[in-house]
C-alpha cells in the first residue's frame, strides 16, 4: 500500500478534518470500483459523459433525506472523474477533443435549478 502525505496550509488548517474525509471517500470509491479497470483507455468525451453522470447521482443523493454518507460517497466519485479527466488532458495533451461534445443539456438545467 502507498502512502503520501498532504500539507494542509496554516490558513486553511480548521479543513483538515473534511479534507482528510473527503480524500479517504475518494479513495474508498476508486478501490471500490477497480474492478472496471483503468481510465487509461477512455477518451475526454466518455469520461466527461460519466462526469455528468456521476454529478446526476450526487444530485438525486442529494434530494434524499438522511444521505450524508450517499451524497459524501457521490461527491467523492464526481471528484474521482474530475482528476481521471485531469489526467488524461496532462497525459494526453495532444488530444484536442470538439468543443462541440462537451456541450450538455442536462449541466445547463442542474445550473438553472439552482
Amino acid at each position: 500500500m502507498s502512502k503520501f502525505t498532504v500539507t494542509i496550509p496554516d490558513e486553511i488548517e480548521d479543513l483538515t478534518p473534511s479534507i482528510r474525509r473527503f480524500i479517504d471517500a475518494m479513495i474508498y470509491k476508486l478501490n471500490r470500483n477497480a474492478h472496471k479497470g483503468k481510465w487509461e483507455d477512455l477518451n475526454t468525451h466518455t469520461a466527461f459523459e460519466r462526469l455528468i453522470g456521476e454529478v446526476d447521482e450526487l444530485h438525486e443523493a442529494i434530494l434524499k433525506k438522511d444521505n450524508s454518507v450517499e451524497t459524501l460517497l457521490e461527491a467523492a466519485d464526481v471528484a474521482n472523474f474530475a482528476l481521471i479527466l485531469a489526467n488524461i488532458a496532462v497525459e494526453r495533451e495532444d488530444e484536442t477533443p470538439n468543443p462541440e461534445s462537451f456541450k450538455c443539456k442536462k449541466v445547463a438545467s442542474v445550473a438553472k435549478a439552482s
